[in-house]
């Protein structure tokens, strides 16, 4: 008798054996765990260690980042497809999906979007995609961004952002409720 397949292992994200072994192991260690960490765990570079670009929500959806086809692609934990939420469509070079988070309410309404070659972060409702807001513009002084490439949303929905490239600086935004429009 066969074993049944793993499911999560049919998502593309996690086809890489390196990656896959990054996955399971930030899944089995239940607390945050930073990609040096990773590595050194998996006895591999710290720059094949890089998996940020993948969140979990507490529904057990998986969103994961398509940087240069301007998507970020939804998956069910067994590896079925779900959804595709198309962030800046029209976007070239680096694409718009650089790194994803969930907002910190309890049903996660909100995705974050870091999009690195905008140099925005977008707001999307979680249920559709559909673009509520936008933080930033090219630009090197405060609340402007110059490649952003990480962002994370903290317990109490404080967004911080982190840029690669020219940028080289993380930056904090203090949650201060929903506005009008959400």
């Amino acid at each position: 008798m066969s074993k049944p397949p793993d499911p999560v292992s049919a998502l593309s994200a996690l086809g890489d054996t390196t990656r896959r072994n990054a996955y399971d192991y930030v899944c089995a260690q239940g607390r945050p765990v930073g990609r040096d960490e990773v590595a050194g765990a998996l006895g591999v570079g710290r720059t094949l260690a890089a998996y940020h670009l993948d969140r979990l929500a507490k529904d057990g959806l998986l969103y994961v980042c398509d940087r240069t086809n301007n998507r970020i692609q939804v998956f069910k934990k067994d590896g079925t497809f779900v959804k595709e939420l198309v962030v800046a469509a029209a976007t070239r070079g680096g694409g718009s999906a650089w790194d994803v988070d969930l907002s910190h309410d309890t049903p996660q309404a909100w995705l974050y979007d870091a999009d690195g070659e905008n140099d925005h972060v977008w707001t999307l409702t979680r249920n559709d995609g559909q673009v509520v807001g936008k933080l930033g513009q090219s630009g090197r002084a405060p609340g402007e961004f110059r490649a952003i490439h990480n962002l994370a949303v903290d317990s109490k929905g404080n967004l911080y952002t982190t840029e690669v490239g020219q940028g080289k600086r993380a930056q904090k935004f203090t949650f201060k409720g929903v506005g009008a429009g959400g």
